[in-house]
Order: C-alpha cells, then structure tokens, then sequence
C-alpha cells in the first residue's frame, strides 16, 4: 500500500453548532475529535478553536490551553494551529498561535524551504491584506 499522510481540520473557523451540532467548541470536545481523528489515521492536526459559547478567537492562551490538552492525550500527533482566524480578525490577531508550537518550525535552514515563522508571518500578512486594484 502507498504510504500517506492524513491530516484534519476538526472544527472550522466560523462554522457553528446551529449549521452542525457535532462542532467542537469546548477543549474537552476539540480532545474528543482531536482523539477521533488520529484514532481514524490522522498523524496532523489543523487546529482552529473556540471560547466555549463557539465564538472563534485565534488567542494565544486558548490555542495554548486547547493544544496542551490535546497533547496531553496524543503525544505523538502534529498540530498545526490554524492562522485563518475570522472575518475581521488582523494579521497580528492571526498570527498569535504561531509563536507557541514547535511543529511551526519545519526546518529552519531557509534554503530548505522548510515552513519557519518568518515565511509563514510574510505569507500570511500578504494573503490577508487586500488586493491592488488594477
């Protein structure tokens, strides 16, 4: 069999328990599917979270929070937190989860093309300004 790599993303940025009532917004419900989806073959795990009313936050403390309970549980997966944020939300709010985790810096030589924070501030400060009008 041809060897792959599966990751999931276990609740979206803005997607709510009204459109899916099986969205994780609390940490012990991002453990749960964080679980069930590396139990199904998940080895990375992109991560969105929530404060617990759903509201979506890309703050530090909570991807801190959330992140360590799901560690805690499944030492050997890979998170990947997830710097989409929501509507509205500034470069500087999305960006906040990647000062936290290891799993950011995938090879730091740069003539690598490894994924290290710097390339991923540049990238996504860039995605999400917008666009010239031409």
């Amino acid at each position: 069999m041809e060897k792959l790599i599966i990751t999931a993303a276990i609740c979206g940025a803005e997607v709510t328990k009204a459109q899916n009532e099986a969205v994780p917004y609390t940490v012990e419900e991002m453990v749960r599917e964080a679980k069930s989806a590396y139990e199904a073959g998940a080895a990375i795990l992109h991560i969105h979270v929530r404060e617990d009313d759903g509201t979506p936050t890309q703050g530090r403390e909570r991807f801190k929070v959330v992140m360590d309970a799901i560690r805690k549980e499944l030492p050997d997966v890979i998170m990947i937190p997830s710097t989409g944020g929501a509507t509205g939300m500034s470069p500087e709010e999305r960006l906040q989860p990647t000062e936290l985790f290891p799993e950011m810096e995938i090879g730091k030589n740069k003539k690598r093309g490894g994924c290290n924070r710097p390339a991923l501030k540049r990238l996504t400060r860039r995605q999400a300004l917008p666009r010239p009008r031409r």
